[in-house]
């Protein structure tokens, strides 16, 4: 086969390639920001991780005991993976889309306790998203907060809401 007109622009790891006449990248003062990958890969459990079948969740009002909060809608009740490996416990919840006064719109980011985790899509219907946490807990409840962008458009400064996110185990079984 020809040669390919343009070589790949990956660093090579071969020793002839000198590394000290590369200026270095020392120039600012920021701290390095981590790299979020714009698609997670689905986590490959191990056959030891134990699932439970049967988690069901809801979305919560953070402020109103018992109250559903506005994104439950959105929210995939039954559609929740939960396994453990270890001494981690693999959350994966799912949400689509949801229309309201003309608008319609999802989730775009998630935080669960004040770290925010990668929202990617499923390519599912209304376009589904899905957010793989952890935990060292197999967790009741725990705090969340939501980025809604139509939510931002319709209210600005709107868009970012809290919620509690919690889990029914009552009809669990273990895989």
């Amino acid at each position: 086969p020809a040669e390919p007109l343009f070589r790949s622009t990956q660093p090579s790891n071969k020793p002839t390639e000198s590394t000290t006449s590369k200026p270095a990248d020392s120039g600012t003062t920021e701290p390095a920001k981590p790299v979020r990958p714009a698609e997670t890969p689905k986590p490959t459990p191990s056959a030891t991780a134990t699932y439970y079948r049967g988690v069901k969740a809801t979305l919560l009002n953070a402020y109103r005991s018992g109250q559903k909060s506005m994104g439950d809608a959105a929210l995939e009740h039954s559609n929740v993976t939960v396994f453990k490996e270890g001494s981690t416990y693999h959350y994966i919840v799912r949400f689509h889309d949801l229309s309201t006064q003309g608008f319609t719109g999802g989730i775009s980011k998630f935080w669960v306790n004040g770290t925010e985790y990668p929202v990617n899509s499923t390519r599912g219907a209304n376009n589904q998203v899905e957010v793989h946490f952890t935990s060292t807990e197999q967790l009741k409840s725990v705090p969340v907060s939501v980025f809604v962008q139509v939510m931002e458009e319709i209210m600005p400064g709107g868009g970012k809401q809290n919620a509690t996110l919690s889990f029914d185990w009552s009809s669990v079984t273990e895989q």
